[in-house]
């Protein structure tokens, strides 16, 4: 007659998986998950990074240093109304950024895509693009159409080509309200076209009794004084949308913005001005392939080592403001929003101080 059975290791394990063992190893799984992060991190900082502000010593060039100026140095504000220069999101990415390798092979090609409008546009970018929409709330992007070019200015131009090149009665008048960002009539009559000029004020074109043959450009929040704003002229003309700072960190995103196009920037979104990405979000598809057109003649694309890099950081800062990846990555959103603070209160007491 045989003993009895020694029982086997799992017969020990399986009545001792209880409830809270689950709960224990997943919070060790998400320690060591910390842990490797933390590592990753630390052994990335050792490299070798820039300074802050792109400074590499001395006294910055047009910066007056003169003690006897009227503030005191605690006091001072400089304001550069030529360029808005987002260095104020490098502390954000040389604390946070993961670092990333492009290879030599990568990128060769002219072609990247061929399930796309246009062969120039990386498909990685425009899935990042759709998910960090998806993840905000600010943009509808289903049954749209992609646009990558040269950040929202080369978007810009292309829309105002695509609006207007198959117009009867060209050239099209190009308004905005003011007060406006002060590139669109730099922008608009830079290269002269026959098929569009600057016409200022929407306000001004509203009134008058011809409003045919139009294009307003809308900005919300609006540059340069952040208010919302609606389509001014009461027309058929075409409309362009620019959202460049519609985003968690410039104000609170109430609903997804929904237009015929939206025109979009990495420089306000993540602050990489010098990487010239930007995107336009377009209901008519001739519209896109006039646009990608346009991209495509002007400088057969964009570069697909920028785009590679936009793909990266856009998937660092969408995945930063999913609440699944709050554990590991800090809300590029919600820290610069609190860096911009100070500069959105600092100006109006200057400003307040030098009227008297």
């Amino acid at each position: 007659m045989s003993g009895p059975v020694a029982p086997s290791c799992f017969t020990f394990l399986v009545p001792r998986i209880t409830k809270n063992r689950i709960i224990f190893c997943l919070l060790l799984v998400n320690l060591v998950l910390i842990f490797l992060y933390s590592e990753v991190k630390r052994q990335s900082s050792s490299l070798s990074r820039p300074n802050p502000g792109g400074y590499r010593g001395g006294k910055p060039e047009g910066i007056n240093t003169d003690s006897s100026s009227h503030a005191p140095a605690s006091d001072a504000l400089i304001i550069n109304s030529d360029i808005g220069d987002p260095v104020i999101f490098e502390p954000y990415w040389l604390k946070y950024g993961i670092d990333m390798v492009i290879p030599p092979w990568h990128s060769i090609s002219y072609v990247s895509s061929q399930r796309q409008i246009s062969p120039f546009f990386e498909d990685f970018l425009i899935d990042e693009i759709i998910s960090v929409h998806k993840i905000v709330g600010n943009a509808v992007t289903k049954d749209r159409h992609i646009v990558i070019g040269a950040g929202s200015i080369q978007l810009l131009q292309a829309a105002l080509y695509a609006l207007s090149v198959n117009d009867r009665s060209p050239p099209l008048k190009v308004v905005s309200a003011y007060p406006f960002y002060s590139a669109y009539p730099m922008v608009t009559d830079f290269v002269q076209s026959k098929l569009y000029e600057w016409a200022g004020d929407a306000m001004d074109f509203e009134a008058t009794s011809n409003r045919d043959g139009y294009i307003e450009i809308v900005n919300y929040p609006n540059n340069p004084d952040g208010t919302f704003r609606h389509a001014v002229v009461n027309g058929s003309g075409g409309l362009i949308h620019d959202l460049a700072y519609y985003w968690p960190q410039y104000t609170p995103i109430t609903s997804p913005a929904d237009h015929d196009i939206m025109l979009f920037t990495l420089s306000k979104f993540s602050g990489h001005a010098g990487s010239r990405v930007g995107w336009a979000i377009v209901k008519d598809l001739k519209v896109a392939q006039l646009m990608s057109k346009y991209i495509f003649l002007n400088t057969i694309g964009l570069s697909r080592d920028a785009q590679a890099r936009a793909a990266h950081i856009m998937s660092i800062a969408g995945k930063s403001y999913a609440v699944l990846w709050s554990v590991v990555l800090v809300s590029l959103f919600k820290t610069t929003h609190l860096l911009f603070v100070p500069f959105l209160v600092k100006p109006q007491h200057h400003i307040q101080r030098l009227l008297g």
